[in-house]
């Protein structure tokens, strides 16, 4: 996912390039009203409940590269494997 405490710090923020890190969510995005473009592809963004924070609250969305998402890797594209995230403990 994607911190929303810290995305909430960048009201204005148009662009926002997320692509290749394995999310399975846009959850936190929501707090982006001003975001015109999303890249996102190679991820693990899978069905409506993946996408629904573009819904909530990214009113100025007009352009969202989401290619490459939860599918199996293709000879011709970079392999992205869908692995549950590790959690760091100290």
């Amino acid at each position: 996912w994607l911190e929303a405490a810290w995305l909430r710090g960048l009201p204005q923020l148009q662009l926002l390039d997320v692509s290749y890190n394995r999310l399975a969510s846009l959850e936190g995005v929501e707090v982006l009203p001003q975001l015109a473009e999303l890249r996102a592809a190679s991820n693990c963004l899978s069905g409506a409940a993946a996408l629904a924070p573009l819904a909530r609250g990214c009113t100025g969305l007009h352009t969202a590269q989401l290619k490459h998402n939860g599918r199996p890797a293709a000879a011709n594209r970079p392999r992205t494997t869908c692995t549950p995230p590790i959690t760091m403990r100290t």
